[in-house]
């Protein structure tokens, strides 16, 4: 993830964060998405106005409120 962080670099002001995981409660997407977010807030940069979500109806991810997290949530199909 570091590698992937400084291949970015400045350019983080513009990239669109795209969280994926179906179940919502996937160990590593969670990590990346705190180290990222993280790197945001280091950064001066609002982690909701950059990043989306693609989860499950009734994962974990999609049931956290907008309000909390600032981002959309996309609904994948099961199957």
């Amino acid at each position: 993830m570091d590698r992937v962080i400084a291949s970015i670099g400045k350019g983080l002001a513009e990239t669109l964060i795209l969280i994926i995981s179906k179940s919502g409660d996937t160990l590593e997407t969670r990590n990346a998405m705190i180290e990222v977010r993280e790197c945001c807030s280091s950064a001066g940069l609002d982690f909701s106005r950059h990043a989306v979500a693609v989860s499950g109806e009734t994962s974990q991810l999609a049931n956290l409120p907008q309000e909390r997290t600032g981002w959309d949530v996309f609904q994948c199909g099961t199957g």
